[in-house]
């Protein structure tokens, strides 16, 4: 398919998922969740893949936003294992449509970093996080597509296998990639220059992780209520 009729075929595609109706079949599951109710969710949240498939098609754009909805509750559940099924599930139908660099694969690949790594499958989760960069690198504006985020799950990783010198160079490329991207947070900033201090330190540079902390995170001394800042922030 050339160029043109790949991106008219997307356009289509996703044009269908402004057609969700405003109760959707996951909507049920969502209330019993925040009611506690954790096994009845599951169970309506296995019921609405089954029917949103069932009506939609598989793969579909309401297919894929139902299983997003999925691994948020499973998220909360600390359900690894099915949201790194959900996510991958999610993966195959974005690589299908956009191929194995489009910017969109990232909060897969995201999620199943997180998930492998919570799993103790620290190669894998790896891996993940160095497609996530790579995708990055080929954008023309790299801070733009979550490069930051995936500089930094690349420098946790390293750091946790003791690489602290390469850590730390990712962490100094995700705050400058930070600080180009004017939507990027506060928080994500100041816990990139915690993970460098502490990488620093462990070299032992703490004059170095001082000025790190002295520049990135000013507010930490003087709002002894900065929790409660960013959610009024955000």
């Amino acid at each position: 398919m050339d160029r043109s009729g790949r991106q008219q075929s997307n356009h289509d595609y996703w044009e269908q998922a402004q057609k969700l109706r405003p109760l959707d079949v996951a909507a049920r599951a969502e209330m019993l969740a925040a009611e506690d109710k954790t096994s009845q969710a599951y169970a309506e949240f296995e019921r609405s893949l089954k029917e949103v498939a069932a009506r939609y098609g598989n793969p579909s754009p309401q297919l894929e936003l139902t299983r997003r909805r999925f691994i948020t509750f499973c998220w909360s559940q600390r359900d690894y294992f099915r949201i790194h099924q959900l996510a991958m599930a999610n993966l195959r139908c974005k690589e299908a449509r956009y191929g194995n660099l489009h910017p969109s694969l990232q909060a897969r690949l995201g999620d199943l970093a997180g998930a492998c790594y919570f799993m103790g499958r620290h190669h894998e989760a790896e891996n993940y996080a160095r497609q996530m960069l790579a995708i990055a690198i080929m954008q023309p504006n790299p801070w733009k597509h979550r490069g930051d985020h995936a500089l930094n799950y690349v420098a946790t990783f390293a750091a946790a296998r003791g690489d602290h010198q390469q850590a730390i160079d990712y962490l100094r490329l995700a705050l400058v990639w930070a600080d180009r991207d004017p939507f990027s947070h506060l928080a994500d900033r100041e816990r990139y220059a915690d993970k460098l201090a502490a990488s620093l330190e462990a070299l032992g540079r703490p004059k170095e992780a001082s000025d790190v902390l002295t520049k990135y995170q000013p507010r930490k001394e003087t709002f002894a209520e900065r929790d409660l800042v960013q959610v009024f922030r955000f």
